[in-house]
Parts: structure tokens; C-alpha cells; sequence
């Protein structure tokens, strides 16, 4: 039972160092969701070091817990990296992305508004895909933003885009798709 004991001690120690540095690593890159292809790079590398660890410390250090505590982590080192990784990508859309989504005759579409400068996309929503179809800039005035391209100006306010006459009055917007 006092092995079992040392095991999940350790266990917790070399955890916390892999999830803090792979924690670490993401925040200090400030990874993209366009550099998401690096996590096919570093997923492998981890679970790579981390048996290569256990290996080393099973046979020439004589260290079976610490090989077992690695042999476990090589494992849950991933799964920890992989969700952090997903994590950080909801955080980033969060933080530099304003969607909302309105349905017309049947179709589809996102209004996305980019935080970190003053632009926005219109896109038609397909299974799996979309394409852009108006782009422009925005201001915000009090509680609305304008929207502005070259022929149109566009209001949001209480969830709602005022402009599109051909659409009617109002357009409803939601935050969910």
C-alpha cells in the first residue's frame, strides 16, 4: 500500500510539471488556431520523451516507480496537452471574435467581428464550410456597432441587424449557431 502511495505522489508531482509546462508553452507561443498543425508535432514528441523516460529510469537507474509514474503519464500527458490545446483555441475565438448567426429563407449565416482591428465578415454557413460574401469595417457608438462597406451601412443593436431594407425591418441574431 506504500508503494501505491509514492506511485500516485509522484505520479501528481511529474503531472503537474508536464501540464505546467505544456500549459506554459501553448500561453507563451500564443498559438493561432492557423499553427494548430503543431499540436500533430507535439503530441508524439511527448509521448516520446516521456517512454523514453520510463524506459531509462525502469533500466539503468533501477527507479520502477518513477518508470511506472512516466509509463502512465506518457499517456495522460496527451490527453492533458490535447484538451489545453482545444481549451486555449475557444479562448483565443473568445477573445478576438464577436459571432452572431441569423437564418434567412432556409440559408444560413455568421456575422463575425474581428476584435483585434475594426473589421467584419458576412459568411453563408454550408455543412462543414462557408464562404464570405461581405467584408467591411466597424465602429462601435454607445451600445450598437455600425457596419460599413463601400454601398452600405448596417446597425446592431439588441441582437438584432437593421439595414438590409430588401429583408425587412429587422434581422434576429443569436450567439448560437
Amino acid at each position: 500500500m506504500r508503494y501505491f502511495y509514492k506511485v500516485v505522489k509522484n505520479y501528481i508531482i511529474i503531472t503537474s510539471v508536464d501540464a505546467f509546462l505544456l500549459c506554459g508553452l501553448t500561453i507563451y507561443i500564443n498559438a493561432t488556431p492557423d499553427v494548430s498543425i503543431v499540436e500533430i508535432l507535439i503530441v508524439p514528441l511527448i509521448f516520446a520523451i516521456n517512454i523514453v523516460l520510463a524506459i531509462l529510469f525502469r533500466f539503468t537507474l533501477q527507479r520502477k516507480k518513477w518508470a511506472t509514474v512516466l509509463f502512465i503519464n506518457s499517456i495522460i500527458a496527451v490527453i492533458v496537452f490535447h484538451l489545453f490545446f482545444k481549451l486555449w483555441f475557444y479562448y483565443y475565438d473568445y477573445k478576438n471574435f464577436k459571432e452572431y448567426f441569423f437564418t434567412i429563407n432556409g440559408k444560413k449565416y455568421e456575422l463575425n467581428i474581428d476584435r483585434r482591428d475594426t473589421s467584419y465578415t458576412f459568411y453563408e454557413l454550408f455543412d462543414g464550410s462557408s464562404v464570405s460574401f461581405k467584408e467591411g469595417k466597424y465602429t462601435y457608438k454607445k451600445d450598437s456597432i455600425i457596419l460599413v462597406d463601400d454601398s452600405k451601412h448596417l446597425l446592431v443593436f439588441n441582437n438584432k441587424l437593421k439595414g438590409y431594407d430588401s429583408l425587412g425591418v429587422s434581422i434576429n441574431l443569436s450567439k448560437e449557431r
